[in-house]
């Protein structure tokens, strides 16, 4: 299937990543795009309305682009057409998806950091609920994402308990260790490379004996 993209920034080159099948990559500037004239199989473009070419489209603009991109896109999208949201931070009226019934608008938001994904975890979609095999032309474009059909709505304020919690726990290493004179140099180790990697086993159940005990012990 044939994927659009509208945003070349940090999550845009997640999802890009992320996706199969032949590529568009839309944005404001041409300096922008560059980055994917060679990758995208369609091509790059300037043009909104190019999207229609394709037959999925993922908006990852900023929040505060979101409202006037929809309303210039969904007039130029044949019946069918599928266009997804990833703003966290913006989601679809209902008025909207009233006025264009004919299309498949969903709210689409991403439990995970664009950066993590980029050193090559995997994150997680979650998606509203729709029917018609719409879900599986979804995962056909993007395969490279798990999707979760649930309440979108949800992961901003999942998005950042998990935040807060993540730097609330370095912050506390870094004032533990800072403490007890630790040069810098190891702190940011300790933070930015050892606590990361314990994560990413404690989530693959990978972790050995030492850290598992620890777990246990919170537990």
């Amino acid at each position: 299937m044939s994927f659009a993209l509208i945003g070349p920034g940090k999550l845009g080159q997640v999802l890009f990543q992320a996706a199969a099948g032949p590529r568009l990559v839309i944005g404001r500037s041409q300096e922008g795009l560059e980055p994917f004239r060679d990758r995208a199989e369609l091509g790059i473009s300037t043009r909104l309305a190019d999207a229609a070419r394709c037959q999925v489209t993922a908006a990852a603009v900023p929040a505060g682009a979101c409202a006037q991109v929809f309303a210039d896109l969904c007039p130029q999208l044949p019946a069918g057409h599928i266009l997804l949201n990833f703003a966290t931070g913006w989601d679809i009226p209902r008025e909207l998806v009233e006025q264009y019934p004919q299309l498949h608008l969903l709210n689409v938001k991403l439990v995970g950091s664009a950066i993590g994904i980029s050193y090559g975890l995997k994150g997680l979609a979650v998606v509203a609920p729709t029917c018609g095999g719409v879900l599986e032309q979804i995962g056909r474009c993007l395969p490279g994402l798990e999707l979760a059909v649930g309440d979108p709505l949800a992961v901003r304020d999942i998005n950042t308990r998990a935040t807060r919690a993540a730097l609330a726990a370095a912050v506390a290493l870094e004032k533990e260790l800072d403490v007890q004179n630790v040069p810098a140099p190891v702190i940011r180790a300790a933070a930015g490379c050892l606590m990361p990697g314990v994560m990413i086993a404690y989530q693959n159940g990978e972790l050995g004996g030492f850290a598992q005990k620890i777990v246990d012990e919170l537990r």
